[in-house]
């Protein structure tokens, strides 16, 4: 979700626009923070599936 979106200057919640967001604060990470965002990130996608799996 970007900034826009949550001060309401913006209806746009698409993965483009999220994914850009995530990239600018990536950019401000060490590669410690990094590398914890990435297994964040792969649990998130993780859980994801599991629940669409089981119905």
């Amino acid at each position: 979700m970007t900034t826009d979106f949550l001060i309401g200057r913006s209806e746009d919640t698409s993965a483009a626009a999220v994914s850009e967001s995530i990239r600018a604060n990536l950019d401000k990470l060490d590669n410690y923070d990094l590398d914890i965002a990435d297994r964040f990130i792969e649990m998130l996608a993780s859980k994801r599936k599991a629940a669409k799996d089981a119905g």
